[in-house]
């Protein structure tokens, strides 16, 4: 490992300008790196286990209403075939490069 970053749009960008590649467990819907620059997925083999999400708060007598209307939202927009902002695994989505000399169409 040559590099470290808690910034994965940091790390699209770096595989994206050609240096190196990256293993994540989270597939972010867009195709491109942040500066434009395509990038491509590649399935890993196997059953990788499922990313888990949580929510934790402040212990209290009772939550606020903003709490409240943020734990209903998720509930309402997670489930286990779906996090807002990925790609599920029965969508593959890759970005396909022209080929040397092709012309865009």
């Amino acid at each position: 490992m040559a590099w470290t970053t808690p910034h994965q749009e940091v790390v699209r960008a770096m595989v994206a300008n050609g240096f190196g590649y990256a293993l994540a467990n989270v597939r972010p819907r867009t195709d491109t790196a942040l500066d434009g620059r395509p990038l491509r997925r590649i399935l890993l083999a196997g059953s990788p286990r499922p990313v888990r999400v949580g929510l934790v708060s402040l212990p209290r007598p009772k939550k606020t209403g903003l709490e409240s209307a943020f734990e209903l939202h998720c509930q309402n927009s997670i489930t286990s075939e779906v996090l807002p902002g990925m790609v599920s695994l029965e969508q593959p989505r890759t970005t396909k490069r022209p080929r040397s000399g092709a012309q865009k169409s």
